[in-house]
């Protein structure tokens, strides 16, 4: 089996498990307008934490920027419930860039902070919350112990409060843990308790949530129908939902779709969805939103055995190499033209490549990107000989 482009697909994913990301970016000049003209400092906070999402994905320096505003907002209102939230929303937005391992350690130190304030000032809601961020972070990191350890203490207070979106949410963080440590028996338990419970308070994102969980699990197993039903599912929640948000959704269930039928082969149906993506993303105006369509594409190129054509493609699309390079993703705009080349035996442009990205990936990368990377190296020397 080739190794896949997981470094660009948790790039994308990345962005777009952000609900900040998925918004459109005009609501920029009306958030600014709006944070000058208010002078409650936890509207202020609120609206600074939106930006920073949002800027996440668009300029680093600004979401820095809007980031700490967010703090000294809340910290100034003297609010604990805001600041609380100050340093959650800063976590998330790390989070959602979440390729590098710098990231993952920032998001972990606010996520400890918001912890830690909600802990002292007895905000059993935040606190339930904060445990289950901090087990995304360390399944991020691969330590599913730690992971598994923060769901239970998360478990444990949702149990306590009876908040039911908080209990499901919980099933759900046990299964993606159950999953990750190889458990695939435990985590699918998990995973239907988590969704029974999402349905039963018509939770729209808890349900999205655990959809997207049963794909990936249905996709390791390589039992793509139930995947692709599940995928469907969440396409059309996301079509009637009455919520503003989930009509950017759809650009990534469309995509989802696009990568389940890839790795069936089934190349002509991935490719309309991947290609429907990128329509949707253009119709809502998200330029952003459209690289992950190209990427999709990308890689079903690689996968259908088309190097040539995966090259010819990728530099048929200059603007995304930009905005992968702006944002400090340039390592992965360098490992997929090495991978590209190694693929179509042109080994000194693949070496030149991929000796590019080889610092970052051994020092900066998320251990599975840097499984991945190692894989492809070795394959490249082999080919070298």
């Amino acid at each position: 089996m080739k190794p896949k482009l997981i470094y660009l697909f948790m790039l994308m994913i990345g962005f777009y498990q952000s609900s900040y990301a998925q918004k459109e970016l005009q609501i920029i000049d009306s958030l600014k307008k709006e944070y000058a003209k208010t002078k409650s400092l936890t509207i202020k906070s609120t609206i600074a934490g939106e930006l920073a999402g949002m800027f996440m994905s668009v300029n680093l320096a600004e979401a820095d920027k809007w980031g700490n505003l967010a703090l000294e907002q809340a910290e100034i209102s003297r609010d604990r419930e805001k600041i609380v939230e100050a340093n959650t929303v800063n976590g998330l937005r790390f989070m959602s860039n979440s390729g590098i391992k710098e990231n993952i350690e920032k998001s972990k130190a606010f996520f400890e902070t918001a912890l830690n304030i909600a802990q002292k000032s007895k905000l059993d809601k935040q606190l339930s919350e904060s445990y289950l961020y901090l087990s995304r972070v360390y399944r991020s990191l691969s330590e599913y112990d730690k992971a598994l350890s923060n769901t239970t203490h998360a478990s444990s207070i949702a149990q306590s409060i009876k908040n039911d979106s908080l209990i499901g949410a919980c099933y759900h963080s046990f299964g993606s843990c159950y999953f990750w440590k190889g458990d695939k028996i435990m985590a699918l338990r998990n995973y239907f308790e988590a969704i029974n419970i999402a349905e039963k308070i018509h939770n729209e994102q808890l349900i999205r949530t655990c959809n997207g969980s049963l794909i990936n699990f249905y996709t390791s197993i390589k039992n793509f129908d139930k995947a692709v039903d599940y995928a469907f599912s969440n396409l059309s929640n996301s079509r009637v939902s009455v919520t503003k948000d989930f009509q950017y959704y759809i650009v990534t269930d469309l995509y989802v779709i696009g990568n389940i039928y890839s790795s069936q082969k089934k190349f002509d149906l991935a490719k309309t969805f991947y290609e429907q993506s990128i329509a949707k993303a253009d119709s809502l105006k998200i330029n952003i939103a459209k690289f992950q369509g190209y990427i999709g594409i990308f890689n079903m190129f690689l996968n259908s055995s088309q190097p040539q054509k995966a090259l010819s493609y990728f530099n048929a699309h200059p603007e995304m190499v930009k905005v992968y390079n702006d944002l400090g993703y340039s390592y992965s705009i360098d490992y997929g033209y090495g991978y590209a080349y190694l693929e179509y035996n042109k080994l000194d442009s693949a070496e030149y490549f991929l000796n590019r990205a080889k610092p970052f990936m051994e020092s900066q990368a998320l251990s599975s990107s840097n499984i991945s990377f190692k894989t492809t190296y070795a394959k490249f020397l082999e080919k070298k000989g």
